[in-house]
C-alpha cells in the first residue's frame, strides 16, 4: 500500500514558518544624535574645568590661593548639579542615550567596520537631497565614495553627523573629497564626545574628593594658629585717665 503525503504540514516546516526574522530596530533618528551631541559638549566644557582645577588644588601651596581655587571647583560642582550633569550619569541616562544612538545593526556581522549596506542607504539620501546636481558617472561616483567611506569605518553617529551637516550647508552635491574631509572632521568631534562620555563621572568623583580633603586641610592649619596666639596685651587704667600696657604670658 502506498502512502500518500499528509496535507497537514510537519512540526519542522510550522516552526520554519514561524521562526521569521525580526525587523532590526530604526535608526536614531536626527533629533537623538542632536541632543546627545549638545549634552556631552556641554559636558566637555565642565570636564576640562574640572580637570584643571583638580590640578590646581594639588599644586597649590598657599593658603588664601587654595581657599579661592576651592570656592571655584564648587561653583563648577553645584553648576554641573543644578543642569542635570550629575543625575544624567548617576541614573544611567547618559549611557542609554549613547547606547540607543550606537545600534548594532549599523555595523556588520563580523563587527568592527559599518554594514556597506547601511553606508549605502545613508549616500544615497544624501545624493537625493541634491536633485538638481548631475553627476556625469553617477555608478562610479557612489562606488569610489562608499570605498572612501568605508575605509574610515563611521559610527552612525558620525555618518548622520556628516550627512546633515552637508545637506545643510552646501547647495550642490559636495565631492568626494568634501564628504570624506567631513566624515574627518565629525570622527574628530564625536572621538572627544566618546572621551568625555568615558571619565566625566571619574573627574567629577575626582575633584568631590579632592575639594573635600583641601577644605579638611584647612581646618587642620586653622585649629592651631587660633590656639597659639602671642601673648596678651592687657590695658590698664592708672586711675588718672591714663592707659599703660602690660603683658601677660598665657599660662
Amino acid at each position: 500500500m502506498v502512502k500518500t503525503p499528509s496535507s497537514q504540514p510537519s512540526e519542522t516546516a510550522k516552526t520554519a514558518d514561524t521562526a521569521v526574522a525580526k525587523p532590526a530596530p530604526p535608526l536614531p533618528t536626527e533629533k537623538m544624535v542632536k541632543d546627545l551631541a549638545a549634552m556631552l559638549d556641554g559636558m566637555h566644557a565642565e570636564a576640562e574645568a574640572m580637570l584643571k582645577l583638580h590640578e590646581q588644588l594639588g599644586e597649590a601651596t598657599r593658603d588664601s590661593s587654595r581657599r579661592l581655587i576651592i570656592q571655584q571647583a564648587e561653583k563648577v560642582l553645584e553648576h554641573f548639579e543644578k543642569t542635570g550633569g550629575k543625575g544624567c550619569f548617576k541614573s544611567g541616562r547618559l549611557q542609554k542615550i549613547w547606547t540607543e544612538c550606537h545600534p548594532e545593526s549599523w555595523w556588520s556581522k563580523d563587527g568592527g567596520v559599518p554594514a556597506y549596506s547601511q553606508v549605502a542607504k545613508m549616500v544615497t539620501i544624501l545624493m537625493g537631497s541634491f536633485p538638481t546636481s548631475k553627476i556625469p558617472e553617477p555608478e562610479i561616483f557612489v562606488r569610489v565614495l562608499l570605498n572612501d567611506l568605508m575605509e574610515l569605518s563611521p559610527s552612525f553617529v558620525e555618518m548622520e553627523s556628516t550627512c546633515r551637516q552637508l545637506r545643510k550647508k552646501n547647495k550642490f552635491m559636495p565631492s568626494i573629497s568634501e564628504v570624506v574631509e567631513a566624515l574627518k572632521k565629525q570622527k574628530k568631534l564625536w572621538g572627544r564626545r566618546s572621551t568625555t562620555m568615558e571619565v566625566i563621572q571619574e573627574l567629577y568623583d575626582d575633584l568631590c574628593a579632592k575639594v573635600a580633603q583641601a577644605k579638611a586641610a584647612d581646618e587642620r592649619e586653622d585649629g592651631p594658629r587660633d590656639s597659639q596666639m602671642p601673648n596678651a596685651v592687657e590695658v590698664e587704667d592708672d586711675g588718672r585717665g591714663q592707659t599703660s600696657a602690660g603683658c601677660r604670658r598665657n599660662m
